[in-house]
């Protein structure tokens, strides 16, 4: 995003692909359960970047991410605002549902 002027931005929500049509047992914790995979769809590195008097930087990263739903926060005046997905668990493309600022 790029605003017409620098805007406050408390946070930001990122809804990424988490495959969930997909069939998944949930299995116990216990001594020898096997262990769970996250899915391959599932965005795992992303950094999201600001532009502060005309400049991008970063403002977040993230290296590990198991969630669907990330919410950061940022509580800055901004220029502009992007999401850069890095990695995924497996999948090659990536799959971001939602990136919305506030």
């Amino acid at each position: 995003y790029t605003f017409a002027e620098a805007r406050r931005i408390e946070e930001v929500f990122l809804v990424v692909d988490r495959d969930l049509n997909t069939n998944i047992r949930i299995t116990c914790t216990h001594t020898g359960a096997p262990a769970l995979v996250m899915p391959r769809t599932l965005v795992r590195g992303f950094r999201v970047e600001g532009c502060v008097k005309g400049q991008w930087q970063e403002l977040y990263r993230e290296a590990d991410n198991h969630q669907r739903l990330v919410k950061v926060k940022l509580s800055q005046v901004l220029e502009g605002l992007r999401l850069c997905p890095e990695s995924t668990w497996g999948a090659e493309e990536f799959r971001v549902f939602s990136f919305v600022a506030r």
